[in-house]
């Protein structure tokens, strides 16, 4: 098996991470995707980078925003969705008639992810179903999500807006 950050290069046809792969080694995020500690990481596929109303390019010129935003997706924990389906059922059952309908998940980012379990059984994270779970590696596992997910104090606009004096395209 594979640190994380070598997994994320190594995925081919039809899920790949080229745009978080570079976006992670632009910020230097990848020491804690080749690290010991343990670490959860939902991964954004490149189809969500596409998707998104900007290119890595714009994403790159903000690069402490940037840097934030991918801390967004990284936990320091090591956990499969078994794991965390234990703590979701167990925090429903200690909770008793205030029923949990979501656990959340401190991030490197210093903010709180959001984590449910659907009807289906399917995992989500901030609403975003989870489409390819407990990809393992050596140091944690990665959770494939189909969408960027946006720490509640930075969005897309935070990175579309120019700097004073700079020309548009």
């Amino acid at each position: 098996m594979s640190n994380i950050e070598n997994v994320l290069q190594e995925k081919s046809y039809p899920v790949t991470f080229t745009a978080l792969d570079t976006l992670i080694r632009a910020t230097g995020l990848e020491y804690i995707l080749q690290g010991d500690q343990p670490v959860t990481l939902f991964a954004p596929y490149d189809k969500a980078f596409e998707d998104l109303p900007l290119n890595v390019f714009d994403l790159l010129r903000e690069n402490s925003k940037l840097t934030e935003l991918l801390k967004f997706h990284i936990v320091p924990l090591r956990l499969s969705v078994g794991e965390m389906r234990e703590a979701w059922e167990s925090s429903m059952q200690a909770s008793g008639e205030n029923r949990v309908e979501e656990m959340q998940l401190q991030t490197l980012s210093d903010h709180l992810l959001r984590v449910d379990f659907g009807v289906e059984d399917e995992l989500r994270v901030e609403g975003v179903d989870v489409i390819e779970l407990d990809v393992q590696a050596d140091n944690g596992v990665i959770h494939v999500i189909d969408k960027v997910l946006w720490p509640p104090d930075l969005s897309v606009d935070d990175f579309l807006a120019r700097a004073p004096g700079e020309s548009t395209p």
